[in-house]
């Protein structure tokens, strides 16, 4: 079968090490496609998981 999409924090990881961030405090920032492509991750995550759309439950919380 098809690989399995990951959702763990690799992604950030590989983002770091790729920007040469030697693991010591603080962080560099992250690029805002990087935060962009990671919000999309747990978003998906959180449908996949719920059966529910984000948005939808965003609104639903009053968050938007």
């Amino acid at each position: 079968g098809a690989p399995m999409p990951s959702f763990d924090k690799q992604f950030v990881r590989d983002a770091l090490d790729a920007m040469g961030w030697d693991h010591d405090p603080p962080a560099p920032h992250l690029d805002p496609e990087v935060i962009t492509e990671t919000r999309a991750k747990y978003v998906e995550a959180f449908e996949r998981l719920t059966g529910r759309s984000f948005e939808a439950h965003l609104k639903e919380v009053g968050a938007v």
